[in-house]
């Protein structure tokens, strides 16, 4: 810093003192005379605020860059520039958090996505809640990356919020929550799907709840699976995990994806039955899977089911006293 001003002085004080010469008036004797201390005091303010604001700049050169690349990102249209400058910004974790609040309040989806990208980067409470905003956005595509983001943090935190956003989102969303939550390896995960399961207000998402609790697997899943039973609203739609296992099969063999599985029964019998399958049958399917137990649940008709139910109960009831 002392060579840096040293330089400066050296730099400054020729050209000042030429010019301050050369707007010397012709006749000196009605000027006042300046004094050597005065006629330092121009080019000294020169350099102290040249000191000034390199210093600034030196001190928030992290905000100025992490600014510049946000610009930068926003203004063009070339994917692999932005992928740049979003791995720019990435590296300088809670830093770019100002930047990621910004283009998730963009009016451009574009924007609003790689806001969302960003903030899975970034550690911390509050893009966490950044990314919770992100996950009520209008656009499909963005929600869904704002849940994936969310629950990669995997914490207790994680689950009770992603529980709290159920309520606000649409059916469609709502499951492909619950199919988050099932990769968060947590007692309190578990209490939310099973939670779900038994009493979410819609059939698709306590469909997805099923699901989950089979991916879940092992005997902590029984007893919820047993409560899903006298469950007989029909989701005929696919859950998240379904539609995640369409799309993953459509990537790696197309020609099987677009087949219909269910043209291949001639009877037509299979999409009868897909489209008469309760939310009970699935749950007595996870259970067959899970114990190898059945029951007779699924051969028996649903108004006679309700027997068979009460043989789930006393078997498990039965497991749990050994």
């Amino acid at each position: 810093m002392v060579l840096f001003c040293a330089t400066m002085v050296a730099l400054i004080r020729g050209p000042l003192y030429d010019c301050a010469m050369q707007q010397t008036p012709p006749n000196p004797t009605n000027v006042p005379p300046t004094s050597a201390k005065d006629s330092w005091r121009r080019p000294i303010a020169i350099i102290v605020l040249m000191v000034v604001a390199f210093a600034v700049v030196v001190v928030f050169r992290n905000e100025i860059r992490v600014r510049w690349w946000a610009y930068r990102m926003t203004q063009t249209t070339d994917v692999q520039d932005r992928m740049h400058y979003l791995s720019l910004l990435s590296s300088m974790d809670a830093k770019s958090l100002p930047v990621a609040r910004s283009l998730i309040k963009d009016d451009d989806p574009a924007n609003r996505s790689f806001g969302v990208a960003l903030l899975s980067t970034i550690n911390g409470d509050k893009a966490d809640r950044l990314l919770e905003i992100a996950c009520i956005d209008e656009d499909k595509t963005i929600r869904q990356s704002a849940i994936l983001g969310l629950s990669m943090r995997a914490t207790e935190n994680t689950v009770h919020r992603l529980a709290g956003l159920i309520k606000q989102l649409d059916a469609e969303s709502a499951m492909f929550v619950v199919s988050r939550l099932v990769g968060i390896n947590l007692p309190q995960s578990l209490e939310e799907i099973s939670r779900i399961a038994r009493s979410h207000p819609d059939a698709g998402v306590r469909a997805q709840a099923i699901e989950s609790l089979g991916q879940w697997g092992g005997d902590d899943v029984v007893g919820t699976l047993i409560d899903c039973l006298p469950d007989d609203a029909v989701y005929n739609g696919l859950t998240a995990t379904e539609a995640q296992a369409r799309d993953a099969l459509a990537s790696m063999a197309p020609q099987l994806a677009a087949t219909d599985i269910s043209a291949s029964d001639s009877t037509g019998s299979g999409e009868a039955a897909a489209a008469t399958k309760t939310n009970g049958m699935r749950a007595a399917e996870t259970l067959r899977h899970i114990t190898g137990q059945s029951f007779g649940y699924l051969e028996a008709e649903q108004s006679k089911r309700a027997p068979t139910i009460a043989r789930w109960r006393s078997w498990h009831e039965s497991k749990g006293e050994d």
